[in-house]
């Protein structure tokens, strides 16, 4: 005999999302949201090290604060991304206890934390090209 299946009140009923669904693109959401963050903060460093020469011989400043502007960008996108897998993985219907689901968990509230800091390291590294000149 097998149990029969209760059906779900309509407030027990939570949306199904690409978030709560396993699978390799759940992964690949949470490494975006863990790794885009710090990636992105590298890349500005690299680039704006790269280009102060230029800078130097009267390139626009409007190419470095889009830099800035679009990783940032970046690392904001992969705190919500994270936010939105915390989100499904809580609010997910018979949520799992496993292993998984907790290093999943930690991996989307990590990513939230990251996000938060590598942003605040992006603005950081893009004030002084508001206030002051590369070669003076």
């Amino acid at each position: 005999m097998s149990p029969e299946k209760k059906p779900m009140g309509p407030a027990q009923q939570v949306e199904e999302t690409v978030y709560a669904q396993p699978g390799v693109g759940r992964n690949r959401a949470l490494l975006f949201g863990v790794l885009g963050p710090p990636l992105a903060w590298a890349l500005l460093l690299t680039v704006l090290y790269a280009l102060v020469a230029s800078d130097c011989e009267g390139m626009s400043r409007a190419l470095l604060l889009g830099l800035c502007a679009a990783t940032l960008a970046v690392s904001l996108a992969g705190g919500l991304v994270a936010h939105r897998m915390y989100r499904g993985l809580r609010e997910a219907p018979g949520a799992r206890v496993d292993p998984v689901a907790g290093r999943e968990r930690f991996m989307a509230l990590s990513g939230m934390l990251l996000s938060l800091l590598f942003a605040l390291l992006i603005v950081a590294t893009a004030i002084p090209h508001f206030f002051l000149r590369t070669c003076d």
